[in-house]
């Protein structure tokens, strides 16, 4: 959806609906930038915040959400597959991710995300 000069991305479940239904869910929210700030030109860099949703006993992921100011659909229909295909974040993590020094970072986003939300989850168990 977009909304003035935001996009607002989301597929699978939110935690909120997980829970609501009791399903055990755990969620990681990750504030970051597409290009890294040494290879910006022009001010050309979308700000992303992304949370994942998963089961934090299998690392499956159940949902992602994204805000941004650049349209991310492509990404957001690799998730929808990936939700399908009960990915999880480790496989996620550990994708094989296009990398382009003026299109990105070399650890993608979503590998972020799930490498992070990994950690977390780790550390509270």
């Amino acid at each position: 959806m977009k909304l003035f000069d935001w996009f607002f991305m989301r597929v699978g479940v939110t935690a909120d609906s997980a829970r609501f239904v009791n399903r055990a869910v755990a969620e990681y929210v990750l504030e970051t930038d597409q290009v890294a700030d040494y290879m910006v030109a022009d001010n050309d860099n979308a700000h992303i915040w992304i949370k994942v949703i998963f089961d934090p006993a299998t690392h499956v992921l159940l949902g992602v959400q994204m805000q941004s100011k650049r349209d991310f659909t492509e990404m957001f229909n690799m998730m929808a597959v990936a939700l399908n295909h009960q990915v999880t974040l480790e496989d996620l993590a550990f994708s094989d991710m296009m990398f382009e020094p003026h299109a990105n970072t070399p650890l993608n986003f979503l590998s972020d995300v799930a490498l992070r939300a990994l950690d977390e989850n780790e550390a509270r168990s």
